[in-house]
């Protein structure tokens, strides 16, 4: 009986041990972020950008969260590993470990006796250390999902934050490793214990196995995600697993008396062992719940402020609006979590930045940013799936730097020669010359701008472009010049289109119009003469008509602004404009539906795994 439960005893602390080293190995292998420049200096804007996923965006990913995964580079129906190795940076309490009452006692009482009879013999804490060779494995499920539960949110008087409920039927799973390692790092000397040709399955007819974990989640202050697990259900303990191996390695062990050695009999513990599998599987089936129950959020925790945050703070680029062909125009932005929270779907806001590499210094003007929050009602929940809010301190702070590298400072008058590098004039066509950072803001009514005098088309909406700028030589000719300098500065509301790619994958920015009431001249730009006579309401009137017609030529050319706004894609999910609006409050709303499935990157993944496995069977 001692040698039956001694076996059952060391196969139940390595069988945990491994299974502790082994899942938390799984997470260190999260797919590697590429190495991007470091921005030292980050001016955040507040909820610069939000996503809004309504009810039919939220189903989207519940039909196709397993496909997501894999597009983020976690591979969950199949998987092979070379060499995994894992080391523990603590030890263990075998106290600690979470057994039957038996078993513990047994092995208190064991440790005990080995302590008394062997001089510095010690085992009440171990640094486990694990190898697994040539491993993989295949599942196969009937659900893998992620979804809300904004009723549990309300059940648990949460007023931030949202429920994430992670959904998973798995009809099989097969799981083999060539082999298995496992030593106490401090004690290298006892040797290891593992297994050969190991091979782990869903038993024939048992399952599916069902697994459900709710999560609370909010945003710290540091904008890292933090996770709490509120329930599990699971029939962890209903399911049947089978459980083989080659060759079960352990340590050579003999007992010496007098000069003659007793060797250790490994057969016998062998058989022990394939007579104790229930109970260990038992076991094993104990140790999931209680890990997913209870680890599973710490090391979501732990792995979410080193990698989570890294992912979504990952340096990306940005051409600069404006820059010359041949030219470097990359900007950098990334953002980070502001909150997360339910209200008939899931909203999550981001504080963001724009910064230039060669202009490290420049400051956001938080003046230009919107001061209420996005409504996004303009279109029905129903008829979308993704409203994506983007504030106008956000697009304005991509012209600032535009301006500041001196790209954006000219603004065509005249469509034969838009792409001219001449800041002024030329013999092909006149530019406005920015004199200070152009500034984008909604309008109080776009009726009188649109084509139909009525309310904008699908796929379009308007702002204005304030402009401070200088005009070019030759704008005041003839009697005009008695009464106004020539070249002189003035302030002026261009009004712009923005109009959805035909692709439907990012937004173009048309010049449109002008606003007559937004002419604002500088008394010191008028001569004497003019000044006298009250030059200011000739000028004007000259000023207007030149843009009338200036501004029909626009329309009939359609001409646009170099670049283009991107649709971002949401955790790999390819997006396509619906329709836009740019709302009062300073928001550029963009209703977005999923433009397809996303890729099955697991089917390929499976296949290369299950021919892997062919093949090594053959050898």
């Amino acid at each position: 009986m001692v040698q039956r439960s001694t076996a059952k005893s060391v196969l139940l602390v390595l069988t945990t041990l491994l299974l502790r080293s082994s899942l938390a190995n799984s997470v260190e292998n999260l797919p590697k972020l590429e190495e991007e420049p470091k921005v030292k200096v980050k001016h955040y804007l507040s909820n610069a950008i939000q996503v809004d996923f309504t009810p039919r965006g939220e189903t989207y990913f519940l039909n196709n969260s397993l496909r997501i995964f894999s597009n983020g580079g976690v591979y969950l129906n199949a998987q092979k590993f070379e060499n995994l190795n894992s080391g523990s940076q603590k030890s263990y309490q075998l106290d600690s470990l979470k057994t039957d009452a038996n078993t513990q006692k047994l092995v208190t009482t064991i440790r005990g006796m080995l302590k008394s009879w062997f001089v510095g013999f010690s085992i009440s804490e171990v640094r486990p250390a694990v190898q697994i060779a040539n491993s993989s494995y295949q599942a196969e499920f009937s659900q893998f999902a992620i979804s809300t539960d904004e009723n549990l949110l309300d059940q648990l008087k949460k007023t931030e934050g949202a429920i994430l409920v992670l959904n998973m039927d798995i009809k099989g799973i097969n799981y083999q490793a060539a082999k298995i390692r496992l030593w106490d790092q401090d004690k290298p000397k006892l040797g290891q214990v593992g297994f050969d040709d190991v091979k782990v399955k869903m038993a024939d007819g048992s399952g599916p196995l069902h697994v459900r974990i709710p999560f609370y989640v909010k945003i710290n202050s540091q904008g890292v995600p933090e996770y709490e697990a509120v329930g599990i259900d699971e029939n962890i303990d209903t399911t049947n697993f089978e459980f083989k191996y080659g060759k079960f390695i352990v340590p050579t062990i003999q007992l010496v008396i007098n000069g003659e050695a007793l060797p250790f009999n490994d057969v016998v513990l062998g058989q022990e062992l394939v007579n104790s599998t229930p109970i260990v599987i038992t076991e094993i089936r104990n140790y999931l719940h209680d890990f997913a129950s209870h680890q599973i959020p710490t090391l979501l925790n732990e792995k979410s402020k080193e990698y989570l945050v890294q992912a979504l703070e990952n340096v990306k680029h940005l051409q600069a609006p404006n820059t010359p062909d041949g030219a470097s125009g990359d900007l950098w932005w990334g953002m980070q979590f502001k909150s997360i929270s339910e209200n008939n779907g899931l909203t999550a806001k981001f504080n963001c930045y724009v910064e230039d590499p060669v202009n490290p210094d420049s400051m956001p003007n938080t003046l230009v940013s919107a001061t209420r929050p996005p409504l996004a009602s303009t279109l029905n929940k129903a008829d979308y799936d993704v409203a994506l809010s983007i504030d106008e301190g956000m697009i304005n702070r991509i012209m600032q730097l535009s301006y500041e590298r001196k790209f954006f400072e000219k603004i065509a008058l005249d469509t034969t020669n838009s792409s001219s590098k001449d800041s002024t004039t030329t013999n092909d066509g006149k530019f406005l010359r920015l004199t200070q950072t152009p500034i984008l803001k909604p309008i109080e009514s776009t009726v009188k701008f649109t084509d139909s005098g009525s309310a904008p088309n699908w796929g379009e909406t308007f702002a204005k472009l304030q402009l401070s700028v200088q005009v070019p030589p030759g704008t005041v000719t003839g009697l005009e010049t008695l009464i106004m300098k020539d070249r002189f500065f003035m302030n002026v509301d261009l009004i712009v289109k923005l109009v959805k790619t035909k692709d439907a994958k990012g937004v173009s920015i048309l010049l449109w119009d002008f606003d007559p009431d937004s002419f604002k001249i500088d008394a010191r730009n008028f001569t004497i003469l003019g000044k006298i006579a009250k030059g200011l309401g000739l000028i004007m009137s000259s000023l207007k008509s030149q843009f009338s017609d200036m501004s029909v030529q626009w329309r009939a050319d359609k001409l646009a602004m170099p670049g283009s706004i991107p649709v971002p894609s949401i955790l790999g999910v390819p997006l396509g404009i619906k329709h836009l609006a740019m709302e009062q409050n300073g928001h550029l709303i963009l209703y977005l539906n999923y433009s397809g499935p996303p890729s099955d990157v697991n089917a390929s993944i499976t296949a290369s795994v299950n021919a892997s496995i062919s093949a090594s069977k053959k050898n």
